[in-house]
């Protein structure tokens, strides 16, 4: 999961920090869940999804 995430996340062009504040998630909440040492529940998911203008499938 974390390589998928990281790379849509590279695609759009966004920092970690900029993610984490589209998705109105704190930035260590973000960084862990790239990580892959944490997953984020179904809305969370959907917040970052919408935040890097991809579907969930495409990163989790």
């Amino acid at each position: 999961m974390n390589e998928r995430l990281k790379a849509q996340r590279k695609k759009a062009g966004l920092t970690q920090k900029q993610t984490a504040k589209l998705a109105e998630i704190t930035e260590r909440a973000y960084q862990r869940y790239e990580a892959g040492t944490v997953f984020p529940d179904v809305r969370i998911a959907k917040k970052i999804a919408k935040a890097l203008n991809c579907l969930i499938e495409d990163i989790f």
